[in-house]
């Protein structure tokens, strides 16, 4: 594992502290991730609402609200076709609650992973625009299917896609494409989830209906802020960054879920423990995610957005139930893929490939993502985790990559062996005939020696600070937190600990993790390296620690710890 210490601008640092009065360890936070400016720094430290951009910047937004206002004036049928993952959940049950909650006549289909396939399904299609359906709203796909959109269109059916997902080459022409990465759009901040961008529909058909005047005493303008937690959820989910409109969506969302919760976001509160405390970002993506992904990984996605538009407390917290009985069973079934996947690509050793394919018909198709994203993180290199469709046969699987490699472009350059596949840079799917796995290990693999460095496979651990122990307590972490929501582009800080000597560790939890204990002038400070029993023998000479300050919080009692990101020799540099 390399370390790699971040730089940043002292001055500009000073600057920060002396302007908005935080400590010289904030400033030099801030202005490590780009905030070198005081007034964007103050903006980073409370992201406020107002600051969201105007929905119309979005290509076809108008277009789409002002349709969905006519068919909720008219009393038109609409139906919302989300996507499995929490996304598309998220999304799906977002729209329903808001249209809903209008009187709209609306239905929700959620398609079955292992049945109706990735994107939209050209039958389920047809069977929703049978029932004189008016307007159809995808949300987290559809970008990528203009034979299914044009199924529904031809049928006289009005399409709304709502998407984020890349712009392929010949992609769909519906009625209304919102894709704020449209090439003719104007929308300030393209890295968002579907969910955002269905927030931005919600906010603009409202904004259509209050100029048509349809919004009086009897009839109340809805309040959206109380979408704003599924928001929340879809974008940590979904793994988008931090920053900008995402910082401010999460920030506000996880406001609405500590101040006044759904049923749904309370039930997942309590089915995950954590009751007696706020949420916060890292329970949205470790805790909440996983079990509204459960669902749709094991049986269906149904369940999740059953629970995220439940109006009975009972019915809530069976689902909730439900959905933990769920995540425990995909837990159980990753690890035993997982074992497999690690086993295999171990027997490459030191002719390890620049990308990882690897292929087992038994593998379940509902956790081949998740494990994916493991093996990358063990070996550092782009990789596909495929199994084998249970009906047709197909390999299908999902893919996570690494920075500086594109898997989107990988694919496009082994597209000969794949029969669909689609996704983001870091993050796609494929399916391709059983027999073509060589070829497309081939191919990605060819892809990845014209574009990767052995440099570029070697893990790595980004220091923003180097820090004495004896700096670490309660007050810090609070201070570190006011830069929460933490996430992808706004990681929590990591700090080096240089030339510590370990007081006393000890094997815990299944025994693959340390409890380690620091002893500085009479002051103690406690750790945990989870999955690093294997460095125990290190310990007893001084090391560095490069780790990340939490809390610990046992009946009551509060104290600041760490956990350990990387254990190194002591000197290593």
């Amino acid at each position: 594992m390399r370390w790699v210490f971040t730089e940043w601008d002292s001055d500009a640092a000073k600057a920060v502290t002396k302007k908005l009065g935080v400590s010289p360890q904030l400033a030099d936070l801030l202005v490590q991730r780009g905030y070198t400016d005081v007034e964007d720094a103050r903006r980073f430290l409370s992201p406020r609402l107002s600051e969201i951009p105007d929905p119309s910047t979005m290509a076809d937004m108008d277009r789409a609200a002002n349709r969905v206002a006519d068919a909720l004036v008219k009393g038109e049928t609409i139906a919302i076709y989300g996507d499995y993952d929490v996304d598309g959940v998220t999304s799906s049950a977002l729209l329903h609650r808001f249209l809903g909650g209008l009187g709209a006549s609306v239905s929700v289909f959620i398609p079955d992973r292992f049945v109706d396939g990735y994107g939209l399904n050209a039958k389920r299609v047809q069977e929703l625009v049978d029932e004189s359906l008016a307007v159809l709203i995808t949300v987290d796909c559809g970008t990528s299917n203009p034979k299914e959109v044009a199924i529904a269109q031809d049928a006289g059916c009005d399409v709304i896609v709502v998407d984020h997902h890349k712009i392929p080459e010949k992609p769909a022409e519906p009625f209304a494409l919102l894709n704020p990465v449209r090439s003719d759009c104007d929308f300030p901040n393209p890295r968002i989830a579907a969910v955002t961008v269905a927030f931005f529909l919600c906010i603009a058909i409202r904004r259509v209906l209050r100029e048509r005047g349809v919004f009086g005493d009897e009839n109340p303008e809805p309040d959206v802020r109380a979408l704003l937690e599924l928001v929340a959820l879809g974008t940590v989910a979904d793994v988008m960054p931090l920053s900008g409109l995402n910082r401010v969506m999460v920030s506000q969302g996880l406001k609405a879920i500590n101040r006044q919760p759904s049923l749904g976001m309370d039930a997942l509160s309590i089915a995950s423990g954590i009751e007696d405390r706020p949420v916060r970002s890292s329970d949205l993506g470790f805790r909440f995610g996983p079990r509204i992904n459960a669902a749709g990984r094991m049986t269906h996605a149904r369940g999740g957005f059953d629970l995220l538009t439940v109006s009975d407390a009972d019915t809530a917290r069976n689902l909730a139930r439900n959905l933990n009985q769920e995540n425990q069973s995909r837990r159980d079934t990753e690890r035993a893929v997982l074992d497999e996947a690690m086993e295999m690509a171990q027997q490459y050793a030191a002719d390890m490939p620049y990308s990882l394919v690897l292929y087992s018909p038994g593998w379940h198709l509902g956790v081949v993502g998740i494990v994916a994203a493991r093996i990358r993180e063990a070996f550092h290199r782009p990789t596909f985790i495929l199994g084998q469709h249970p009906t047709d046969g197909c390999a299908k699987g999902s893919g996570r990559s690494i920075s500086g490699f594109d898997l989107v472009e990988g694919l496009r350059h082994s597209a000969d062996h794949l029969t669909q596949f689609g996704g983001h840079a870091h993050a796609a799917g494929v399916t391709l005939d059983a027999d073509s796995v060589n070829g497309f290990r081939a191919a990605l693999e060819a892809h990845a020696r014209s574009i990767l460095h052995e440099d570029d496979l070697v893990g790595e651990v980004r220091i923003d600070k180097e820090l004495d122990p004896s700096q670490v307590n309660l007050s810090f972490w609070e201070e570190i937190e006011t830069m929460a929501p933490f996430g992808a582009g706004n990681p929590r800080p990591v700090f080096a600990f240089r030339n510590v000597s370990i007081a006393s560790h000890r094997a815990v939890g299944d025994g693959s993790h340390l409890a380690l204990q620091l002893e500085m002038g009479g002051q103690r400070l406690r750790g945990i390296a989870f999955g690093m029993a294997d460095k125990a023998p290190l310990l007893s000479e001084p090391v560095d620690l490069a780790v990340q300050i939490t809390e610990n919080n046992f009946r009551g009692r509060r104290s600041a710890e760490f956990q350990v990101k990387s254990i190194r020799p002591a000197g290593s540099d």
